[in-house]
């Protein structure tokens, strides 16, 4: 949707719209599933600039990233940003952002639209390790089982070798005893 900035005037303009985001538009292989993102929303005039104030509801199909079982959860966000008319100032090489850096969202002339803004808040969203439950147990690195629905099927359990030496002193410390 394209909001015309020139026509918020002293009362808040409110809208509401429903996206859809190509899953791969987010270059996330994790990600298998999004809902259409529903984003019901208002900017009010403020000084220097507008306020965006809106909530985001959906739902995303992810991969736990234990034990690589597909799962569904339901998203919202809340987004706030200042709105300031004009480019951003160009800069040279690398540089530090500053607090004022964040929140602040830059509209090139009077027309904000929303889609990359709301397609930008749900990339930001999605989890860096989305886990199916918090305890998820994974997958066993002998036999691949999934911890969560079936025990181990190894034969026995290999003893990592970093481990020997304190293994060695274990048994001098029973010796000895």
């Amino acid at each position: 949707m394209k909001i015309r900035l020139e026509s918020v005037h002293d009362e808040p303009f409110r809208w509401q719209e429903s996206v859809e985001i190509p899953v791969a538009g987010l270059e996330r292989s994790e990600v298998l599933g999004l809902s259409p993102v529903v984003c019901e929303g208002r900017i009010v005039r403020t000084d220097p600039g507008f306020l965006l104030d809106a909530r985001l509801v959906w739902e995303q199909t992810v991969t736990c990233d234990r034990c690589l079982v597909p799962f569904t959860e339901a998203r919202e966000e809340r987004v706030e940003a200042l709105l300031l008319s004009g480019p951003r100032k160009p800069v040279a090489g690398e540089h530090e952002l500053q607090d004022e850096d964040f929140g602040v969202v830059r509209v090139e002339g009077e027309i904000l639209e929303t889609e990359p803004l709301i397609a930008e808040q749900v990339q930001l969203s999605l989890p860096v390790k989305p886990l199916c439950r918090p305890d998820c147990a994974g997958l066993c690195p002998g036999c691949g089982a999934d911890l969560n629905s079936e025990p181990c099927r190894c034969e026995s359990k290999p003893t990592d070798p970093r481990w020997a030496a304190l293994a060695a002193l274990r048994g001098r410390r029973g010796e000895g005893a």
